[in-house]
């Protein structure tokens, strides 16, 4: 059989039963003009096919490594150069986890930037092979916004923990827009691309006494929430593996921010590109970088601490108690959250913001889907003792009903819609049973295809006082109108 050949590698392919064997690839960078090289490498696919055996056609072979490989560099353009070689484990790791998630190899640095933070290990020796933390949940894809890349991360070499009365050390470096995922405490990655939100929390080191170091990772937590503008809020906490654990926000690496995609095409003129607004920790650091689909990146934010505690003794020990705004601050998570009313007292009711449901941040294999919300507002009227009220001209049988009500009764009301006479109906089927059992039916004289009144009737005081309100409301709403 004759050796296949091309321009760029040469390989020997040595036939025999069942079993195709292939010396490991020499790429040599191309110097010929560009060729259309995934058409050669499907027919080179197609011809050895031909030549496969049936029986390890689920198993891969050598020539299907070794297009991963040539399509991984050439694939779409989009991306640099890429050949994944045996010896690159991280890069293949990457990979092997970014498909595992999306269900597709990693195509451009949009999907490579999100493959490296999903890499499930760690590399860096002074976590001695002590694994990262990671928990994905799934968003609505937005286009043309690629990934927004976060992390926090500790400018000194270590710090100390009061908590345990030993150090710990940090990631001793500055804000990089090229930042390794495991060069911080913790990464948070939106990828829009991908529709996915990726949280990665390092391994913890902590310093003995000896001078020995052990490390050791805590789970990330965060919940997620989607509106209908694509903006994704992420209200999240990280603690130190080797401190106790008090809760999200005493003494942790939380936050509650909001990133809002921008119009236009990211990294084109004229893009306003993703903000991001919210709350969070005054320690440690914070950057956050948005790479565009089209290999054009730009700084989001920095949040640098401030410097009278921007050291190993402060930081830690006081910047993770106290909190301060980025753009609007609290201000950009009112489209996730609803007004209700909170009973403070056995006479004392209040409204209160409280959050929407959402998704809970959650291992690779098992990563929930975000609940999408519509951005809408509060509705206020002129306000009164008794609450605010909004005007309402409404015809005779028509009523208004609160939103809780309306979905509490949604099967009643949707059959309501699709019979007009199906509250009719309903009545005089009770009357009917009501006079078999030798009671006075509540609707004498009326019938299924004419009009039924309902009368309704305070049966104990609490319901007559609660009427004599609505009435009260009602005169104050009437006579402020004028």
């Amino acid at each position: 059989m004759a050796d296949p050949v091309d321009n760029r590698s040469t390989a020997k392919f040595l036939a025999a039963p069942g079993r195709l064997q292939l010396p490991a690839p020499v790429f040599v960078p191309p110097v010929l003009p560009r060729v259309d090289f995934r058409e050669q490498l499907d027919a080179m696919r197609a011809s050895f096919e031909q030549r496969r055996p049936m029986s390890v056609e689920s198993v891969p072979t050598p020539i299907d490594r070794l297009v991963s490989g040539i399509i991984g560099m050439f694939g779409t353009g989009k991306a640099g150069p890429r050949f994944i070689q045996d010896g690159d484990e991280r890069t293949r790791a990457s990979a092997e986890a970014f498909t595992r998630v999306t269900g597709h190899a990693p195509n451009d640095d949009v999907d490579w930037a999100t493959a490296a933070a999903l890499n499930p290990n760690s590399y860096d020796p002074k976590y001695k092979g002590a694994r990262p933390e990671i928990r994905v949940v799934r968003i609505d894809k937005v286009a043309d916004q690629g990934v927004v890349r976060a992390d926090a991360f500790i400018r000194e070499d270590r710090v100390f923990n009061s908590s345990t009365l030993k150090y710990n050390l940090g990631d001793d470096r500055g804000p990089n827009a090229n930042f390794d995922p495991e060069n911080a405490r913790m990464a948070m990655y939106v990828d829009y691309q991908n529709g996915l939100v990726v949280l990665r929390q390092n391994p913890s080191v902590q310093v003995n006494g000896d001078g020995s170091t052990e490390a050791k990772a805590a789970i990330p937590k965060a919940q997620v929430w989607q509106g209908k503008d694509g903006s994704v809020r992420i209200k999240y906490t990280g603690h130190d593996s080797f401190a106790p654990d008090v809760g999200d926000t005493l003494g942790t690496v939380n936050g509650d921010l909001v990133f809002t995609p921008g119009h236009g095409v990211a990294g084109t003129p004229g893009s306003t590109g993703v903000t991001v607004n919210g709350r969070t920790t005054e320690y440690p650091w914070l950057e956050i970088y948005q790479d565009a689909p089209n290999g054009n990146r730009h700084t989001i934010d920095i949040q640098r601490p401030p410097a009278k505690i921007d050291n190993e003794k402060l930081g830690p020990n006081v910047g993770l108690f106290i909190d301060h705004d980025i753009g609007s601050g609290v201000q950009a998570i009112a489209p996730f959250q609803e007004r209700t009313i909170v009973q403070r007292g056995p006479d004392n009711f209040s409204y209160a913001q409280v959050d929407r449901p959402s998704a809970n941040a959650a291992p690779v294999g098992s990563a929930p889907k975000a609940p999408v919300y519509a951005d809408g507002g509060a509705v206020k009227g002129p306000g009164s003792s008794f609450g605010d009220k909004v005007p309402a001209w409404l015809s005779d049988g028509e009523f208004v009903m609160n939103a809780k009500s309306t979905e509490v009764n949604r099967p009643f009301l949707q059959a309501l819609n699709a019979d007009p006479f199906y509250l009719h109906k309903m009545l005089a089927q009770r009357s009917e049973r009501t006079q078999q059992q030798g009671g006075t039916p509540a609707m004498s004289g009326a019938s299924v295809n004419q009009p039924a009144t309902v009368n309704i009737s305070a049966s104990n005081t609490d319901d007559i006082v609660g009427r004599l309100k609505v009435l009260a409301m009602q005169w104050e709403l009437t006579h402020s109108s004028r």
